[in-house]
């Protein structure tokens, strides 16, 4: 008999297999060999156990990604700093879901990989897959807060819950009782955060205006049993009343009551201009407001229509504020009515910037003035940017392709009439001053919609639609543009975080303007009214498709300095000339002159660019192409505005793009712009270019950062400006001539990081900024250096 020892060789090689592992063959585990000490911590989740399932919303928001959605028509990611989106949730083939508001909703296969996807106006979707996979979807964070967004199955929106884990309805909770809660127990760490609302205290109370814009569901009219889409319109959320109770509500489109348990009681069907509701029982309200009465509509208890007033949620008027803190923040904010001033303190002297939230030609945001130490030094009204489609539209610019005309007898009744001049026809759009607004005859391809300018060559007489039929004289046509061109108008001004609504002085550390609008399609603009007759189009304007979808965003963090942000999303496919999302008139000054200098330039039509130039006497339009570049390699990325000497330099303005950031990078405008990177027009204003001559389709996105700074310069030093994000500050240095050393001081500097990221003839002589600031050695002229501090 064998004594020895078992070795591997004595093995069979199943058996072996089975050691190693490379064999599906398991072992049974024996009773009780599971035990505490055996089971990793954290091993079994909510999702490993069979009595406890995830509650009705699928939408965690604490998993989220930030600053960018996800483009529907091939699942790439793109960036966009008002985006948020989700994570994965799984869902079943066939599986009915309903997201209460989504931009882009985005379905996967079982193994993550891109299916298909959807876009959407911000708003509720319902969908299902046609594959067992998973969902995620893209919420803008303009129109909804991604904290009250809730992802459910089934085929409309229910009451909102928060994302959590539930106990199994089959698990029966038994002995549960309620205890005394001793002295002292309820502190901050057993209330959980925002636990506490309005409703919950004696001392918050709500405005006259019970009316909250900011929880409308967008681009929806309201129905007896929900909501139905329809563009150019909101629907209010739930405002309980109770019975007996008496409101009066502004402007709206209808209005529906339902009881306590979201039964249909009554309605008013029909546009009222005032409307008084008094409840029959305890119950809520939905009304459907225009969209451009967004922030304009008010609901308030009792019969009588009063004042506006912003919905807020305040103090109670007894509540004594105690001592505030005498800490001054970096902004004061004057809101009148639709004017906002900007003030902080430059060199000790106040610097003011004044602009419109609704002052553009198409009733958005609009700039209108920089002032310092009193003195006005930037007229800055036309300084929003417009895109060039077949015409310059957007901003301050409608389209110029119509026929404006004297108008003889036509009125409302014949808008949307049909006129010929034996040729071409032409669609009465708007009768605005006693003029009349046709359309031009549209083409449509591959590059989209475009106009040519088709005047009428003889009286136009009628083709259809029109009341009054007598034909229309072309004689005294003038130029003219359409407004408005846009929709879907945002206009927003924050400061702190903290929405500006209400008239009166607001203070903080950061001033953020939101604009944003789509840039109506010509074409549907025409086809809308002609189906529409006898209504102008500019009350339904956001019913309307839009080709371009436009945000800016402009931020205001330092004295002085303002980090901007801009995407061109395309709706329909379209053909953009040259482009632009920046663009200033020159400074003033009453009494010192001022000066230019245009970084990376040589001599454009006999100016020299190189030097500072005299703008007193400048009147000359040059446009930048590749030969007029010191580098041609590289585009104009700056210019610098100065007043006063190359001595004393009061103040300077300086305007450009953020080099190392998406679509403004170098790379992406040397391939965007095949001719013009910059013109510098004879009107001494400044246009650079972002895009010239391309074909954009259905999807495609672009996102340009910029800066649009005012600073006090050195004298010595062309541009020494310091323009900052939320990851970086980025130093720009142009210089004249050589110098062995020199230093650029900030004392918010010091301690950073420094990296050159783009130069000329610069050396930068230390890796870290000290006490005597970023050291760097120029040689030549117009040596440059772009420095990025972390």
């Amino acid at each position: 008999m064998n004594k020895g020892k078992i070795t591997l060789k004595h093995l069979d090689s199943n058996v072996k297999e089975a050691m190693s592992g490379n064999t599906p063959i398991l072992s049974e585990v024996a009773d009780g060999a599971v035990t505490r000490s055996k089971i990793y911590d954290g091993a079994v989740t909510p999702n490993k156990t069979s009595f406890i399932d995830l509650g009705k919303n699928k939408f965690d928001k604490e998993s989220i990604t930030t600053g960018g959605f996800i483009r529907e028509t091939d699942g790439d990611w793109r960036v966009h700093e008002s985006f948020d989106t989700s994570d994965f949730i799984p869902v079943k083939a066939g599986q009915t879901f309903t997201v209460s508001s989504a931009s882009f909703i985005i379905y996967y296969d079982a193994n993550k990989n891109f299916v298909s996807g959807v876009s959407q106006s911000e708003g509720e979707y319902t969908g299902s897959a046609n594959q067992d996979g998973y969902v995620r979807f893209s919420i803008d964070g303009r129109y909804t807060d991604y904290n009250n967004v809730q992802f459910e199955f089934g085929s409309s929106v229910t009451e909102y819950e928060p994302h959590q884990f539930v106990l199994n309805q089959n698990v029966a909770v038994e002995n549960a009782k309620i205890t005394m809660l001793s002295p002292g127990s309820v502190n901050e760490e057993t209330i959980q955060d925002r636990s506490v609302t309005p409703e919950k205290t004696d001392f918050i109370i709500k405005s006259k205006n019970i009316f909250n814009p900011e929880e409308v569901h967008f681009n929806k009219v309201a129905t007896s049993v929900g909501m139905d889409d329809y563009t150019g319109y909101h629907v209010s959320p739930k405002i309980y009343i109770k019975e007996g109770e008496t409101v009066t509500t502004t402007r709206i489109r209808n209005f529906y009551f339902f009881d306590t348990n979201g039964n249909h009681v009554t309605n008013q069907k029909d546009t009222q201009n005032k409307y008084t509701f008094t409840a029959p029982q305890d119950g809520y309200i939905r009304l459907t407001i225009f969209a451009e009465d967004l922030y304009s509509t008010q609901v308030e208890y009792g019969s009588t229509s009063t004042a506006f007033e912003p919905y807020a949620i305040k103090l109670r008027e007894d509540i004594q504020v105690g001592q505030q803190s005498t800490q001054s923040s970096k902004f004061t904010v004057s809101k009148d009515g639709g004017q906002f001033d900007i003030k902080t303190t430059l060199d000790d002297k106040e610097l003011l910037f004044r602009s419109q939230q609704f002052g553009s030609a198409n009733g958005g945001y609009n700039f209108e003035s920089t002032t310092f130490d009193n003195t006005l030094i930037h007229s800055t009204n036309d300084d929003i940017t417009p895109v060039r489609t077949f015409n310059t539209v957007g901003a301050n610019h409608g389209y110029t392709s119509i026929i404006d005309l004297p108008n003889t007898d036509k009125v409302t009744a014949d808008l949307g009439s049909v006129w010929t001049d034996g040729t071409n026809e032409f669609v009465l759009l708007r009768i605005v001053d006693g003029r009349l607004l046709l359309s031009m005859p549209y083409t449509e391809d591959s590059n989209g919609v475009t106009v040519s300018d088709t005047a009428p060559t003889s009286d136009l007489t009628h083709v259809r639609n029109a009341t009054n039929t007598q034909a229309i004289p072309i004689s005294g046509a003038q130029n003219s543009q359409l407004y408005p061109s846009t929709g879907h108008v945002v206009s927003q001004y924050k400061i702190g975080g903290r929405l500006i609504t209400e008239d009166g002085d607001h203070s903080g550390d950061e001033v953020v303007i939101v604009d944003a609008y789509d840039i109506l399609d010509y074409k549907s603009i025409v086809e809308w009214a002609k189906n529409n007759v006898g209504i102008d189009y500019a009350r339904y304007r956001s019913s309307i498709d839009g080709v371009l979808r436009i945000s800016n965003t402009y931020t205001y963090y330092e004295a002085g300095k303002c980090l901007t942000t801009h995407s061109i999303y395309a709706l329909k496919t379209v053909l953009l000339r040259r482009t632009g999302v920046l663009q200033s008139v020159a400074l003033r000054h009453p009494t010192s002159a001022v000066y230019r200098y245009v970084h990376n330039v040589d001599t454009v039509n006999g100016i020299n660019f190189k030097a500072p130039i005299n703008l007193t006497n400048y009147a000359t339009t040059c446009n930048v192409e590749r030969d007029n570049l010191i580098d041609s390699t590289k585009p104009v990325d700056r210019y610098v505005d100065y007043i006063g000497s190359s001595s004393n330099k009061i103040i300077a303005f300086t305007m450009g793009h953020v080099i190392d950031k998406t679509n403004s990078k170098h790379s992406d405008r040397m391939g965007n712009i095949p001719n013009v990177f910059w013109d510098f027009r004879s009107t001494k204003k400044s246009y650079p270019t972002v895009l010239e001559n391309k074909v954009l389709q259905s999807g495609d996105y672009y996102n340009f950062q910029g800066y649009r700074d005012y600073y006090i310069p050195k004298s010595s030093t062309e541009n020494s400006n310091i323009s900052s994000d939320k990851s970086a500050d980025y130093i720009y240095i142009d210089e004249q001539s050589s110098s062995s050393f020199k230093a650029l001081k900030d004392e918010s500097l010091i301690g950073k990081e420094l990296e050159l990221i783009d130069s000329r003839g610069f050396t930068l002589l230390s890796d870290v900024v000290d006490s005597q600031g970023i050291a760097y050695r120029t040689t030549g002229d117009n040596a440059y250096g772009v420095v990025k501090a972390k």
